[in-house]
């Protein structure tokens, strides 16, 4: 999957089931599939979930159930460095 950060990540805190505040690390980010038909990137709102190891995507921050999730704990992350001024310069890649 290719992913194309925005500007708008945040650490936000939030309360367990407890009521302890805890951090978070959430933010959009444009999610596109490999393999899709065209270079559409559709804008995610992303939470890691550290206890399992995998990044979770909804439709907007607002949203309780996820749309899905991708397994980061044996994932590897690619960056371009060398589209750092081309138009899109902060794309990753999740494989």
């Amino acid at each position: 999957m290719d992913f194309n950060s925005s500007s708008e990540n945040t650490d936000e805190s939030i309360r367990d089931k407890r009521g302890v505040a805890t951090e978070k690390l959430c933010g959009y980010l444009k999610k596109h599939k490999i393999g899709a038909r065209g270079k559409t990137f559709k804008r995610r709102w992303f939470v890691l979930a550290d206890n399992t190891c995998t990044l979770l995507y909804y439709r907007s921050a607002q949203d309780i159930v996820p749309l899905g999730e991708i397994d980061i704990a044996s994932a590897s992350f690619s960056f371009n460095v060398r589209n750092i001024n081309g138009p899109s310069p902060w794309i990753f890649e999740i494989t």
